[in-house]
């Protein structure tokens, strides 16, 4: 039997109970200081990156900058 790479294993928390696309997941947004100005203006702003966070364990087990998850993720 041979292993999946790593590159292909879904992401998991400590706890192993939480993914990306969990129901229940975190997912946290850093913006720019332009960014966060906009969005205050009420425009929809783009995050500078994307942090996924476990609510039962409190870990973050994933940030991304790449932006078609910055894209799928905006407020």
């Amino acid at each position: 039997m041979t292993a999946v790479p790593e590159v292909f294993q879904e992401l998991r928390c400590r706890c192993n109970a939480t993914t990306r696309d969990s129901d229940d997941v975190v997912i946290e947004r850093d913006y720019s200081l332009f960014g966060l100005l906009y969005l205050i203006w009420g425009g929809t702003s783009t995050p500078t990156s994307v942090s996924f966070r476990c609510p039962k364990c409190a870990h973050i087990f994933e940030v991304t900058d790449a932006e078609s998850d910055r894209i799928t993720y905006r407020a």
